[in-house]
């Protein structure tokens, strides 16, 4: 998304500035690559709704090369499937016997192919239909597969489709395909796992919400349609269009139809207002869980065998939301917790936080490692942390990389090591532990009986320093 941007408003726009080409003010390339009523139709068809699925759709229908979604969590090829399924779809796997068949099958007939799960090694005999490499012989254009030729079909389509996250494509296929990168974004996942909470709290909310986005989108559509069709009589009217009745019946049904739908677009709208409003008091459940499920996700840094998919990790939330006390179904909810009774909308919703918090943490920590779960439950801590706007960057380094300043005289060699005064003389850099060494010396006595104590670091720190956020301390 953030490269996209980057090309646009630093190498696309300068350069058409350059080159003196007139241009519209607030011109943006995707309004010139699709429009309200093709998003209507990608929405229907089941593409997420935020930016970058938007773009990534405009780019798979407007390509002149075929399309590679890398797509771990599989939305790109569920819209591929609901868009092309009237138009008999048909989808391989590489790893099928005998599907190159299929594949000219395809070709020859123009029905669409989806090649899923891809490999990062793709057939050599694959690459003339990867390529687009046909030849034209009299009225026909031929493509040669391994020792066949085919005759190929222009209304055939291609789309490939690899689960891996960051694939490494040999360059010939980044140079003969549309790498498009359907990995889902925090603020996208957080919009369609608002839905999902929504749906599990309140589903007439969610089923309004579907139901105006579906309307809106279909208001949209007939819209389009009514213009078109009206130009096109427009167009092909013969002798004083003022004599053509059905034309003018035509023009006065497309007049009514338009003035309907304008008035049901505006209430819709209001009504948007309304439903949006209600479905935000949610957002905090959708962020946690989209935090939580970003780092569930880069878990494979740790150890290669940490690998967690969407629907499973959806699964742990909707059993997490199951799980939580104080709403009118508290079957699933352990007997201990029950409340028995439902509680108020902003205690539901911080009982949600925790409750799906604790229980996705709990199931992927029984399939980590030992030496790994203190890492991730910081990594946890953290996150949560830095969106409450509470992490202090400066601090949250010095722990990262615990510097040390060594070669200032320690008075306190009886208790306290080099290495320790090494990193007290380095904390005295950040403002609030200016005092810090000063203190150590002067209140010795106290500092010595906290440090010798089983556990300091549950009890209180000594003076005003027990005073001190916890994270500071």
């Amino acid at each position: 998304m953030t490269l996209r941007n980057h090309l646009v408003e630093a190498c696309w726009m300068p350069d058409i500035i350059q080159r003196g080409i007139p241009y519209s003010e607030g011109v943006k390339p995707l309004d010139l690559l699709t429009d309200d009523t093709a998003r209507a139709k990608w929405a229907n068809e089941g593409l997420p709704t935020d930016p970058l699925s938007i773009e990534n759709g405009a780019i798979m229908t407007n390509a002149s090369r075929w399309p590679l979604m890398i797509d771990p969590q599989l939305q790109g090829i569920k819209w591929i499937k609901n868009r092309e399924e009237a138009n008999g779809l048909v989808i391989i796997q590489q790893s099928q016997p005998k599907y190159i068949d299929k594949v000219i099958h395809c070709i020859e007939n123009g029905l669409p192919l989806l090649f899923e799960n891809l490999p990062v090694d793709i057939d050599a005999v694959l690459d003339p239909v990867v390529g687009k490499s046909t030849v034209k012989r009299g009225r026909n254009v031929i493509m040669k597969i391994g020792d066949a030729e085919v005759e190929y079909d222009p209304r055939f389509r291609l789309y490939l489709q690899t689960k891996l996250s960051n694939p490494h494509f040999k360059p010939e296929i980044a140079a003969q395909t549309t790498l498009v990168n359907f990995c889902v974004t925090e603020k996208g996942l957080e919009d369609q796992l608002l839905a999902l909470v929504v749906d599990h709290e309140r589903p007439d909310l969610q089923e309004q919400s579907s139901t105006l986005v579906r309307q809106l989108a279909e208001y949209t559509i007939t819209l389009k349609e009514l213009e078109d069709n009206l130009l096109f009589r427009l167009a092909n009217a013969q002798g004083d269009i003022l004599e053509d009745i059905e034309l003018i019946e035509n023009l006065e049904e497309t007049k009514r139809t338009a003035v309907e739908i304008e008035e049901k677009v505006k209430q819709a709208k209001v009504t948007e207002v309304s439903i949006s409003k209600a479905r935000e008091v949610y957002r905090p459940v959708a962020s946690r869980g989209s935090q939580v499920y970003f780092l569930i996700d880069n878990l494979n840094a740790l150890d290669r065998v940490y690998h967690y998919s969407m629907a499973n990790y959806v699964a742990i939330l909707k059993k997490g939301m199951d799980m939580t006390p104080g709403g009118p179904d508290e079957s699933a909810v352990p007997v201990a917790e029950r409340l028995g009774q439902q509680v108020e909308l902003e205690k539901r919703v911080e009982l949600l936080v925790e409750t799906t918090s604790y229980v996705l943490f709990n199931y992927v920590a029984q399939g980590l490692f030992e030496r790994h779960k203190l890492i991730v439950a910081t990594q946890l801590c953290m996150a949560v942390l830095r969106s409450r706007g509470e992490l202090q960057r400066q601090k949250f380094e010095f722990l990262l990389r615990g510097p040390k300043e060594m070669g200032v005289d320690n008075p306190l060699t009886d208790w306290v090591s080099e290495s320790v005064w090494g990193s007290v003389q380095a904390l005295k850099e950040l403002e609030d532990y200016a005092s810090l060494p000063d203190d150590l010396v002067g209140s010795s006595k106290r500092w010595r009986e906290w440090m010798e104590l089983e556990r300091p670091e549950d009890e209180p720190l000594p003076g005003d320093w027990k005073r001190m956020p916890e994270f500071d301390r």
